[in-house]
């Protein structure tokens, strides 16, 4: 596991506690590979929690049907949830971009 991706290393703040982020994640697909990428922006809202997500590789039929059998993940980090108001969907944020 990356040393930066640890959750011990970071103090989160408390669900629904008001934060600043300065990164986020956008999921980049090229090809077959899907990859979450870095993208500054400066936002405020509610401290959702926390998951873990994946970078990795489709693998499978292409054509008629466009349909891929199986995912491989090469890649699994942990990153905060953050909603920046009411009626958005959460957004991924990188640990290391949230100040309280």
């Amino acid at each position: 596991m990356n040393e930066l991706n640890r959750i011990t290393d970071y103090v989160l703040p408390v669900f629904g506690s008001m934060i600043q982020v300065r990164q986020k994640y956008v999921r980049v697909i090229y090809g077959t590979r899907r990859e979450w990428r870095k993208h500054p922006c400066k936002l405020c809202g509610v401290f959702l929690g926390v998951r873990q997500v994946t970078n990795g590789t489709t693998y499978g039929t292409r054509g008629r049907l466009a349909q891929y059998l199986s995912y491989q993940p090469t890649e699994k980090f942990t990153v905060a949830l953050f909603s920046p108001g009411p009626g958005s969907n959460p957004i991924y944020i990188p640990l290391d971009a949230i100040t309280i």
